[in-house]
């Protein structure tokens, strides 16, 4: 028994600085937002392209079509 608690209290001590590292590095954090792409130029990146709504109709189905021009 004097061996389970042992286990136990190691585990529930463990358990709990984990959790305060990963609070203490939440609150803590001030540093810049990560970028995942370099910023773009291209012109056909920034613009979205309009699609009509004569072009991609909802089926009486409910199930989205997909425009077959991208």
């Amino acid at each position: 028994m004097n061996y389970e608690l042992v286990i136990l209290r190691g585990l529930l001590v463990a358990s709990v600085m984990v959790c305060g590292l990963i609070l203490g590095n939440m609150l803590g954090l001030a540093g810049a937002a990560p970028t995942f792409a370099a910023p773009t130029t291209d012109a056909s990146a920034t613009t979205a392209t309009a699609i009509t709504a004569g072009a991609c109709a909802l089926p009486p189905d409910g199930v989205l079509c997909v425009a077959s021009g991208s």
